[in-house]
């Protein structure tokens, strides 16, 4: 189906660079709302303003947003709708509601008024947790954008290195740590400066917890913790150690990782970038590795044909062309068959030119086309492409995949090896020609 007119595709890069602007209100929102908070100052001002109706219009941009369900596309806007009334909604809607306009709207007395705006106030960290959003949408960036995984993950690092040394320091401010005169923005400073040389190890020593208060020393100890843990984060390189625990994870991302490098060195069109990235997801989605014909072709050759027949056993079933055929037959047959696999648009075969494989499909739908008129939908365990290898000349239609296709190819050589090979498939062939030609 195709994407309605009204509706935003989730990989549109107006959809990509918006999340990034979400991402960056969110961590601004973050250091700003809770250090108002904090300081006292806390007014309904442009920014307030600002934030609040940047997520109202998020809101609406998700409601418009389609999604994706596994490598097909929800476009209904009434699934669309009630799967994000189920999930980020109301977090959404938390997070945008104008809790200091609630009050003043709350009552007309000024007592009442008084003794809301405070518990109000503190409501505003509630939009605190658009930042479970953000780490979720962190997750799908490397999918989106085409710069290196080293640099996305430094930029992530960072970005959550930030957020988490900012609030460290308020909540040093907030146990009554430091030096409580001066004005505001002075101790957040020192509560700043305590917080970086702590989780860096550094450690001048310089500012102190007062040792008589239990609070303070704890929430010290919890810091040094926290920073060593990090020094060793960094050092250790923890997340590549996680990824080698997965090995074939650990393969597809290297060997994609391989292929975008290659792609954005040589300038390859976004397009054809997109194109290549969907060939390998829909590989991991759908396999589980994208390397196993590697070492099927490293077994001895009688072990990797009982192999391939049992992998191959649907489409065997399938295909009419060996439904009745014995088993040495079968047995050469899957040792010839090459897997392929088309995305969705692919050209499988074009009208007029040279013909040298024909195709099975064990999966998804293609369309034929004569002279641009369509003539006829084919669906798994059809097969095409063998009537021009019999007269030995062109193509005479073509062939294009609906969606995302599976199956195998049969080159001209191996097809004509099977023909000389087997008298009764060669019958069986030259039948199914001559009526296909009718």
């Amino acid at each position: 189906m195709d994407v309605g007119a009204s509706m935003i595709r989730y990989d549109a890069r107006e959809k990509i660079i918006w999340d990034i602007f979400i991402c960056a209100v969110v961590f601004l929102c973050s250091i700003l709302v809770p250090y108002r908070l904090l300081s006292g100052v806390d007014p309904f001002d442009a920014f307030y303003i600002f934030v609040t109706v940047v997520f109202c219009v998020d809101i609406a941009v998700v409601f418009r947003t389609t999604l994706a369900a596994g490598r097909s596309v929800i476009d209904d806007p009434q699934i669309v709708a009630r799967k994000y009334l189920r999930s980020w909604f109301v977090l959404d809607l938390l997070s945008a509601l104008p809790f200091p306009v609630i009050a003043l709207l709350a009552g007309s007395e000024g007592a009442l008024q008084a003794a809301l705006l405070p518990w109000l106030g503190g409501l505003r960290l509630v939009r605190l947790l658009s930042l479970l959003k953000v780490n979720s949408f962190f997750g799908r960036l490397p999918e989106f954008v085409s710069i290196s995984g080293a640099a996305l993950r430094l930029v992530v690092f960072g970005y959550w290195l930030t957020l988490v040394t900012h609030f460290i320091a308020l909540g040093w401010l907030v146990i009554g740590a430091g030096n409580p005169e001066g004005e505001f923005f002075t101790r957040y400073l020192r509560a700043l400066y305590w917080c970086i040389t702590t989780i860096s190890t550094i450690g001048y020593g310089d500012v102190l917890p007062d040792q008589d208060s239990h609070l303070q020393l704890v929430y010290t100890m919890v810091i040094q913790l926290f920073g060593v843990g990090m020094y060793g984060f960094v050092i250790g390189n923890i997340s590549t150690l996680v990824a080698n625990l997965d090995s074939a994870k650990s393969e597809y991302k290297a060997k994609s990782g391989e292929v975008l490098e290659f792609m954005r060195r040589r300038a390859i069109p976004a397009a054809l970038q997109a194109k290549v990235r969907d060939y390998y997801a829909y590989l991991w989605e759908t396999r589980g590795n994208v390397g196993e014909v590697d070492w099927l072709s490293e077994l001895p050759e009688h072990l990797s044909v009982d192999l391939a027949v049992f992998l191959n056993r649907d489409v065997i079933a399938k295909v009419p062309l060996f439904r009745d055929a014995d088993e040495l037959f079968l047995r050469q047959v899957v040792g010839l068959l090459k897997p392929v696999v088309f995305l969705p648009g692919d050209n499988i075969m074009r009208e007029g030119e040279h013909a040298d494989c024909m195709y099975f499909l064990s999966s998804g739908e293609v369309e034929v086309n004569v002279k641009g008129a369509k003539i006829a939908n084919l669906s798994s365990g059809s097969f095409f492409g063998e009537g021009a290898l019999v007269e030995g000349g062109w193509r005479n239609a073509s062939v294009k995949a609906l969606g995302y296709c599976e199956g195998f190819s049969l080159s001209v050589d191996n097809f004509n090896l099977l023909r000389g090979r087997y008298p009764e498939f060669d019958k069986h062939v030259l039948e199914i020609v001559e009526t296909r030609r009718k």
